[in-house]
């Protein structure tokens, strides 16, 4: 802490013990005390903020709730409360400490040079406060708080946050390491899942799924939550493997690779499986296009003693009763996104309000239960935003898969640079085909791992590696 930080803070704190003695109660003292030490952890220690809410991504499974008052603009901006999930609390508090780190050492324009694709984005965001004037006649504040939070929030602290605070290839390798570690564990919770089940006690060989941790579960209880998270922590696990100046260290981001692969399958999530069939085509038409034939024969001899027993499982399983149920409940969701989208086809129904609709579709409950969540961003964007939103989301698809590929072409992928950065591309296509299937598309889950990318990728054209 600086002498002028510890002079101000000192005056900050008589201040406001003068305001607590001067109306007799200690609530400005503590407040502002709680806000004062915030800002010095944030001015202090910006590089481990950010790195920290990287590390909570995935802990969508941890939520803070602040009951309001019901006033009417509490019921209609927050529902009532603020409900926060841990990761995005960090994101926050990263957020803050990244903007005080700008301004004390750079400038706001250096700054946003450094974002990626910020201008689809903001047509997405755009798309979102236009689906405010739908004949749906959405509610404009409920709208507008969904724009803002979680669209304009995912961009801010999952996509900008990892820009502008990963400068050097040393801190983009440790962002890359808090993401692979974090991973590696829930994947090493998964694999303990198939002879526990959530209370600990018998063996339940079943499917790969989190268990909870002292009664909470950080990244959630369902499959899916793990198995999106792995498919992209095993290419980025190849990639740090790749960028590391450690030799010993590699061998253990390639068993990390492996459990990671390994767990994701185990969950016998069809998205995880369409995400990493799509992820080693790509590597095969890249990367690993020299050893095709040498895979292809060890396939023949060895590989399809543990691949077919495993398909025929999937298949199976795909036929069981509970996941027919999930089939028929995605078909009449995507079935009522179909025909919200032929009432409102321009601007959709709302921002935020898909989830309603579904509650008020009697058949639906009827069958299912409570309201969910489109499943797929797709379905998502064509009911809530229409064809505006839709060509928005294409738009910012093709602009990140161009500069992708610009910025591998460009190095290209025979060096260990650009085969890192081609594993992270991977990563991110697992990220972004897996949302085609589930509801986290607002999340870290799919736009932390396009941060983390356009990272390593700014470093490439900008620095050296060191």
């Amino acid at each position: 802490m600086s002498r002028l930080s510890a002079v101000l803070f000192l005056l900050l704190l008589i201040l406001l013990v003068g305001i607590g003695i001067v109306f007799s109660t200690l609530v400005p003292v503590l407040l502002g005390l709680i806000i004062s030490l915030t800002l010095l952890v944030c001015i202090r220690f910006p590089l481990q903020l950010g790195m920290l809410s990287i590390a909570a991504g995935p802990l969508i499974g941890l939520i803070f709730s602040l009951p309001l008052q019901q006033g009417l603009y509490a019921r209609r901006f927050f529902g009532g409360s603020i409900d926060l999930p841990f990761s995005d609390v960090l994101a926050i508090l990263g957020m803050l400490a990244v903007g005080l780190w700008v301004l004390r050492t750079t400038s706001f324009t250096s700054a946003w040079k450094r974002l990626p694709f910020v201008g689809g984005y903001g047509a997405l965001i755009v798309a979102h406060l236009t689906s405010a004037l739908s004949t749906a006649k959405p509610d404009a504040v409920g709208v507008l708080k969904y724009a803002l939070r979680p669209v304009a929030f995912s961009y801010a602290a999952f996509v900008a946050l990892p820009v502008v605070l990963l400068r050097r290839w040393r801190d983009v390798r440790r962002a890359f390491g808090v993401f692979v570690i974090g991973a590696t564990a829930f994947a090493a919770q998964g694999f303990l899942s198939l002879f526990v089940d959530e209370q600990w006690t018998t063996i339940s060989l079943h499917r790969a799924r989190p268990l909870p941790v002292f009664g909470f579960y950080p990244i959630g209880s369902n499959h899916n939550v793990l198995a999106e998270w792995l498919v992209v922590a095993a290419p980025f696990a190849l990639a740090l493997a790749a960028w590391t100046h450690h030799r010993r260290l590699r061998p253990y981001l390639l068993a990390a690779a492996g459990l990671c692969t390994l767990i994701a399958l185990l969950t016998f999530a069809r998205s995880a499986w369409i995400a990493m069939i799509l992820q080693l085509a790509l590597l095969f038409a890249t990367v690993w296009r020299p050893y095709l034939r040498q895979v292809g024969d060890w396939f023949l001899r060895f590989a399809w003693i543990i691949v077919l027993p495993l398909t025929g499982y999937m298949v199976w399983f795909s036929l069981a009763q509970q996941v027919e149920t999930s089939t028929d409940a995605r078909a009449m969701l995507t079935g009522i996104s179909w025909q919200l989208f032929k009432m409102h086809p321009f601007v959709g129904v709302g921002a935020g309000t898909f989830t309603s609709y579904i509650g008020g579709t009697w058949a639906y409950q009827l069958l299912f239960g409570g309201a969910m969540d489109a499943h797929g961003i797709l379905q998502k964007l064509l009911a809530e935003t229409g064809m505006i939103g839709l060509a928005a989301y294409g738009v910012v698809s093709v602009t990140i898969a161009h500069l992708a590929w610009k910025v591998i072409g460009r190095i290209g992928w025979t060096h260990r640079i650009g085969q890192g950065l081609m594993y992270a591309a991977v990563g991110m296509l697992g990220a972004w085909t897996y949302q085609l299937f589930n509801t986290t598309y607002w999340s870290a889950k799919l736009w932390l791992p396009i941060g983390l990318f356009f990272a390593a990728a700014a470093l490439c054209r900008r620095s050296k590696y060191v």
